[in-house]
């Protein structure tokens, strides 16, 4: 009787534990859709609200996802937002429902270029109105943008090339402030003039993709805009240079 009541016992360990573990493999993944504008309440680690605009910029490089801060009745207040880990893949997905105004980057061919004041590192002046005449060369970016620092040796390689033209002119704006770019540029150089915190350009632009490069031409039309990390892609600018060095 007891070898029955052991065996007994042994069969229904092994089907709790054969339950368990179907139920854990057919677990799907949590999802979540953010209606991200400008009342969307987005804090960072620090507990200090971030941007609307910063947060699309920084969401749209696929290494940052957002976590859900509820309150007591489990209605969502906030967000917050932070650096994806190993541990999120396969488990959540963020799918970002942008406010109308940020559904598309407006660079189309032919059209005005705004005109802009930026600060380089240096603090010195990099203003439109003294760049008329001359191709601009632009790649909106930002530091831990992967695709922006794979493209990063081919720009510099474009850099190389016509740093001794003064009809053309490389510029880097980007949203982040002076001091992240500093210690970037510690350990990576970039040989384009780094304008940091241009961030009203970047609302004009309506820039959301990463990196997203720009060829002006000398009357401050766009001749072309590319966005996301291509590969090759300073042969396709320095062919659009020299076409607009033509015109």
């Amino acid at each position: 009787m007891n070898y029955f009541l052991r065996l007994s016992f042994l069969f229904s360990m092994l089907t709790n534990i054969v339950f368990a573990q179907t139920m854990h493999s057919t677990v799907t993944k949590s999802k979540f859709s953010v209606q991200l504008d400008e009342n969307t309440v987005v804090r960072n680690s620090e507990g200090k609200r971030v941007p609307y605009q910063t947060v699309a910029q920084m969401l749209s490089s696929k290494e940052y996802t957002l976590d859900p801060v509820r309150d007591t009745d489990g209605k969502i207040t906030e967000y917050k937002i932070r650096a994806k880990i190993a541990d999120d893949a396969g488990k959540r997905e963020v799918t970002i429902n942008k406010s109308s105004h940020l559904e598309h980057t407006e660079l189309n061919r032919g059209e005005k270029f705004p005109e802009f004041a930026l600060r380089d590192m240096d603090s010195n002046l990099v203003r439109s109105l003294d760049l008329k005449g001359k191709v601009l060369v632009i790649n909106f970016w930002f530091s831990v943008c992967k695709p922006c620092l794979n493209e990063m040796q081919g720009l510099n390689a474009l850099a190389e090339k016509y740093k001794n033209r003064k009809d053309v002119v490389l510029i880097a704006p980007t949203w982040e402030k002076e001091n992240a770019i500093v210690s970037f540029l510690k350990s990576k150089s970039f040989g384009y003039v780094v304008c940091p915190e241009a961030n009203e350009l970047i609302k004009a632009l309506k820039i959301i993709a990463y990196p997203t490069n720009v060829v002006v031409s000398k009357d401050g039309k766009i001749f072309s805009a590319y966005e996301g990390g291509l590969p090759g892609l300073e042969q396709t600018l320095e062919q659009d240079i020299e076409a607009v060095l033509k015109q």
